[in-house]
């Protein structure tokens, strides 16, 4: 079921603002946004009915359970949305566009499902590339529109969207050049919880608000070790079990040092990748910009956060730019 945010309820007047319905529909969570053409947010509603669990094909059924409401107040509100609704595994698969890409053509290239009843759905394409260094492959969904929501136009900025599958983002002359992807979030969970590392694991005994200093030290020991020596990463792993076993460093503290080690061989491989590392902007939720801004810190790299509801506003940019938009 959704769950509101705190975000006051829609009103008449709210509605006769409203320009748009913009969903963040990802593998495990979906967000809605109710958009006025300025990108503000008039009402919110996020739910756990990710891409994943929806069944029998309801997408339709669980976004009018989210924004059922919006649409009887306005039914001829456009509806548009980014993320892994597009996948092969989502509502309907929107084909990736190959970058350097830019508002003009990913606005172009929408998907429309119109087949379902009033109104359509419209469905922002992901990314693809192929790294010549390496020839592998490399994709994204979602992250393209939440960079769109926060790019100054004409200027050089490397964003980095911390998750299950990091994303490092190169934007230049108002268009995504590139970007190189890390599986630092999903390898964590898979160590953590599914190899013989983890099962020293405890939870860490920290007050409400408050990391102890034992947490924090592992995990910027970690930080620090693989970003020195990427390449020695997989021995460092085991270290986590090692330093457990003999009592180095406490079980509460090893899940933190494991994310440190994860992190830091990242950020290692992005300066790599980016060649000229200075600043970079970090987009998403705070647990997780906050910890990114603390390893690039150790890692002598300076780091901006980005505003909330970036998401939204890349959403509100890429309809105007494709005349979803009424006056």
């Amino acid at each position: 079921m959704p769950i509101s945010t705190s975000m006051p309820k829609a009103t008449s007047q709210v509605f006769e603002r409203a320009r748009l319905i913009g969903l963040d529909w990802g593998t495990s969570s979906l967000r809605a946004y109710l958009l006025d053409a300025n990108a503000v947010v008039l009402d919110h509603v996020e739910s756990k009915a990710g891409v994943q669990s929806i069944s029998n094909g309801a997408f339709r059924d669980t976004m009018l359970g989210c924004c059922g409401v919006w649409l009887s107040a306005n039914p001829k509100l456009p509806v548009l949305a980014s993320g892994m609704v597009g996948s092969a595994q989502g509502w309907r698969e929107a084909a990736y566009v190959s970058c350097p890409v830019g508002l003009d053509r990913l606005s172009a290239q929408l998907l429309v499902i119109n087949d379902y009843g009033s109104p359509p759905v419209y469905i922002v394409p992901g990314l693809k590339q192929l790294h010549l260094d390496t020839l592998c492959a490399d994709v994204m969904r979602g992250e393209e529109t939440q960079i769109l929501g926060c790019a100054r136009a004409g200027d050089s900025q490397l964003f980095v969207l911390p998750g299950s599958h990091s994303k490092w983002v190169h934007y230049e002359l108002d268009r995504v050049i590139g970007f190189r992807s890390f599986m630092t979030g999903e390898l964590y969970a898979a160590i953590a919880q599914h190899t013989i590392v983890g099962r020293l694991f405890s939870a860490p005994q920290n007050q409400p608000g408050h990391v102890s200093a034992i947490v924090r030290n592992a995990f910027a020991d970690g930080v620090s070790r693989a970003f020195a020596a990427p390449e020695t990463l997989t021995a460092l792993l085991f270290s986590v079990r090692a330093e457990g076993l003999l009592g180095i460093r406490a079980h509460d503290a090893l899940p933190s040092y494991l994310s440190g080690l994860l992190i830091g061989a990242e950020i290692a491989g992005a300066k790599t990748w980016a060649k000229s590392l200075d600043r970079v902007t970090l987009v998403g939720v705070a647990a997780l910009t906050e910890r990114y801004q603390l390893a690039l810190e150790l890692c002598g790299i300076a780091s901006d956060i980005a505003a909330p509801h970036a998401a939204a506003r890349g959403l509100t940019r890429i309809a105007h730019e494709a005349g979803l938009m009424s006056p």
